[in-house]
């Protein structure tokens, strides 16, 4: 029996901002999304991870930045 193992991709929500669409060309509210990595034994993340950055994304037009 092998045990799979490696890393994955974790998202956690974080909330709301207010930030400029370049698509909307105005101030719109953002959803903020913490991206990282994480280990992980059959597919069950070890922990948040190490940080590789946050997203925004446009609660109008969906764009992500």
């Amino acid at each position: 029996m092998a045990i799979v193992w490696g890393k994955k991709r974790v998202e956690k929500r974080l909330g709301h901002a207010a930030d400029f669409c370049p698509i909307c060309r105005e101030i719109t509210p953002f959803q903020i999304v913490r991206v990282g990595v994480s280990s992980h034994v059959y597919f069950i993340p070890l922990g948040e991870g190490n940080v590789l950055g946050h997203i925004g994304e446009c609660s109008r037009c969906k764009t992500k930045i």
